[in-house]
């Protein structure tokens, strides 16, 4: 819990162990989910269009929703 205020960190150790218990913030705009992932930029998708359709194919959408392969 001593890193819930140390930048993403508190996040990341969450994501990665699910402790502690925690639910979306009250003005959720999310669908009342909490992000676990981070979206591939914009730039990605023009620049690298082969390889982020390839990494799309094999991890799923690319939305902060979609539970990441090594998450599953």
């Amino acid at each position: 819990m001593a890193l819930f205020y140390t930048g993403l960190e508190g996040w990341f150790n969450w994501r990665r162990t699910g402790i502690p218990d925690i639910d979306p913030s009250v003005e959720n705009v999310n669908g009342d989910e909490i992000p676990v992932r981070f979206r591939y930029p914009e730039s990605e998708q023009s620049l690298n269009a082969d390889n982020y359709q390839a990494a799309l194919d094999r991890q799923g959408d690319n939305d902060i929703n979609t539970e990441m392969w090594l998450l599953e």
